[in-house]
């Protein structure tokens, strides 16, 4: 039922999204999308390979869990956590 109530979650969110978008374009029409993109790619992409990092972190430990190993697994989900 969780999985339901996150999806529920997320879908209004996106028509929240959709509905933003919708009423600029039809109550304002002369918006336009900015030239310049408010976030830098660089530090997107930084990000994002700081998150598959954190995934990659958190496989190990998975892994290591599976094989009755859990060494360094207080340490393992802070370094998840802080890369994301």
């Amino acid at each position: 039922w969780a999985m339901g109530v996150f999806l529920i979650a997320n879908g209004s969110f996106y028509l929240s999204y959709l509905f933003g978008w919708f009423y600029l374009w039809t109550v304002s029409p002369q918006w336009q999308m900015p030239e310049t993109p408010p976030l830098s790619l660089i530090l997107m992409g930084a990000a994002g390979v700081a998150v598959l990092a954190g995934c990659g972190v958190m496989e190990k430990l998975v892994r290591g869990l599976r094989q009755q190993r859990d060494a360094g697994l207080g340490a393992g989900f802070y370094l998840a956590a802080a890369l994301g």
